[in-house]
């Protein structure tokens, strides 16, 4: 009778236990929660924007004064002012010096032009590569991806030599400030590749205190892919060591996750005069040579590799930064600073409607679907989707981005990548060489119950929810809803804070 009549259950809004109890959109969802309910087993508490600016003030404090060296996090939310923050630090503070590193070159300049801005002196960026012919730049681009960015300054000295003398003037003056930096001792930005390039004894960290703007962790810790041809390529040259061909022979050999011993990860130095012979590798063989943990699939070698913090002590400031991470993936202290979470001045849409994965988009009239429906000012989605939302923005390459803030956004798909990806990540903590497979089940995270397909593995599963967190709540973070009274709208099936579930 009930069906025949199409009665649906009251919702909870009509229940005067609404505010004190944790609930989905009704009782019976609350009870028995269906494949798409989102349900909150937590409650969060926010405040207003000037006691989370305060409290983040005090706790940055907390942070540049603590004499404990190791990495302090601050996870405070995106738009609360981090940036603000320390740079007034830096300007009335001017008998400290600090490096600041940052994700990108164009938020490198942002930050520096911001300085100016507020009074601070001293305060210089390392050089970013000038805009070389097309020639040169596809020659510096090839050796970075083959690991050899160690001998882009040689690269260029040879280079000029040849050179029109436009080019020549600029290859001068990037080297000239390149040398300049390293014996400049005032305040310095650089970025996050940059910074982790740099030894404990790198001229950069003497006397400055570390700031962090943004996650560095997975600059830190990535994965690479080669070519089984490429890596086939390079053991048939003469010039290999023993240790060498033995370790690409043994990645080779197994179609499969493999972990090796630091005794079986020789050095491979990707030298000047052999730079010919890699002409026609893609793959970074020195990284492979040094990564501990391998996926063989056949065709392509995926492998993780690790770059190191030198400095004694960084101040992390970011939004998806989690301490309990950082632990899996350092031998540094990590010391942990959560901020209180100011309310939005914006609003939050979740739509769960679908899973909104690659596999949803891709069905046959899901995208034009959507489309018709949508009403934002810019759509940050897939990559690989794009061009079907008429969108320039992508997740992976949208950090630091201000272009879009006070405008309603539409933030659409989960971004999920390979499970290989997850499973390396995994290794990379100690877990073993195997496959783990992916299930639906339903999990807690950050406050809420929810059903989505992950790992059962409790390592695997905190690297893949995090993953697929700072990937949305970056993305969520453009629109800057603390500050403005914009709409940014979700498609995914994914708890995120602070979210009205449709």
């Amino acid at each position: 009778m009930l069906i025949e009549m199409d009665y649906q259950p009251a919702s909870c809004h009509t229940c005067p236990y609404e505010k004190d109890c944790l609930h989905a959109k009704n009782m019976v969802l609350t009870a028995k929660p269906g494949h798409s309910t989102i349900l909150p087993i937590q409650k969060q508490e926010y405040v207003s924007i000037e006691e989370a600016e305060l409290d983040l003030g005090n706790q940055f404090l907390k942070a540049i004064r603590s004499q404990e060296t190791g990495l302090h996090i601050l996870k405070a939310q995106t738009g609360i002012g981090k940036t603000s923050l320390y740079l007034k630090y830096i300007q009335t503070h001017p008998n400290e010096k600090f490096l600041i590193a940052v994700p990108t070159h164009q938020l490198k300049a942002e930050i520096y032009a911001k300085a100016l801005c507020l009074g601070v002196k001293d305060i210089r960026c390392t050089p970013e590569l000038p805009c070389f012919s097309e020639e040169l730049k596809g020659e510096l681009e090839h050796l970075y991806r083959i690991g050899a960015g160690a001998y882009v300054g040689n690269y260029l000295t040879e280079y000029s030599k040849s050179a029109s003398d436009t080019e020549t003037a600029a290859i001068r003056n990037y080297l000239d400030d390149l040398a300049a930096i390293k014996t400049y001792d005032g305040n310095i930005i650089t970025t996050h590749e940059r910074i982790l390039l740099e030894n404990k004894n790198s001229s950069l960290f003497q006397g400055r205190t570390v700031l962090i703007d943004e996650d560095i962790l997975r600059a830190m810790v990535s994965v690479k892919s080669i070519s089984n041809e490429d890596i086939l390529r390079v053991m048939h040259e003469p010039f290999l060591s023993a240790p060498v061909y033995e370790k690409l022979q043994k990645v080779l050999l197994t179609r499969d996750y493999q972990k090796f011993t630091k005794e079986e990860c020789p050095a491979f130095d990707v030298a000047i005069e052999r730079f010919q012979i890699f002409e026609s590798i893609e793959g970074d063989i020195s990284a492979l040579c040094s990564s501990r943990c391998v996926y063989n699939d056949g065709t392509t070698t995926s492998f993780i590799v690790r770059k190191s913090l030198s400095c004694e002590k960084a101040v992390i400031l970011s939004a998806t930064a989690q301490a309990d991470i950082y632990r899996m993936y350092t031998m540094a202290n990590v010391y942990d600073y959560p901020c209180k979470m100011a309310a939005y001045q914006g609003r939050l849409e979740l739509d769960t409607s679908s899973t909104y994965s690659r596999y949803a988009l891709a069905q046959e009239g899901m995208i034009d679907k959507m489309k018709k429906g949508l009403d934002s000012d810019a759509v940050i989605t897939f990559l690989c989707a794009e061009n079907a939302f008429h969108t320039k923005y992508h997740y992976g390459a949208i950090e630091g981005l201000n272009c879009l803030e006070g405008k309603n956004i539409s933030v659409i798909g989960l971004p999920n990548i390979s499970d290989v990806v997850y499973i390396l990540y995994g290794m990379a903590t100690g877990m073993r060489a195997e496959t783990y497979s992916m299930q639906s089940m339903r999990t807690s995270y950050n406050g809420y119950d929810f059903r989505i397909k992950t790992f059962s593995s409790d390592t695997l599963r905190k690297i893949h929810l995090w993953m697929l967190e700072s990937h949305l709540e970056q993305a969520i973070g453009r629109a800057r809803l603390l500050r403005y009274p914009c709409t940014v709208k979700v498609f995914a099936r994914f708890p995120v804070y602070q979210a009205i579930i449709l």
